[in-house]
């Protein structure tokens, strides 16, 4: 999928899963998933598909975590749960110079 969302080819490395669940405030219905956590380097910027993707961003790590940690609420439920699984796997953060 990540050549349809994010318009790039990338080799991915599976990093970890873990399961979550989320009740939807509108709704009340209840999101339970089984969640990948797969990793790859970039030497080039996305090209996101709008119908998937609102927005992506390079983040240093630790402001990442610190961004996650405070404002919780502009994420997605189960994206502090992934950044937890590639935080268990140093090697999971390759920086490319700018």
């Amino acid at each position: 999928r990540v050549p349809e969302e994010l318009g790039v080819d990338v080799e991915l490395r599976r990093v970890g899963a873990f399961v979550y669940s989320a009740v939807d405030g509108t709704s009340g219905l209840t999101e339970r998933e089984y969640d990948h956590v797969f990793v790859g380097s970039l030497d080039a910027d996305p090209t996101p598909d709008p119908d998937e993707i609102e927005a992506v961003a390079w983040r240093d790590p630790a402001e990442l975590r610190r961004d996650v940690e405070t404002r919780p609420a502009a994420y997605t439920p189960w994206f502090g749960r992934a950044l937890e699984e590639i935080e268990r796997h140093p090697t999971a953060w390759h920086r490319v110079p700018s």
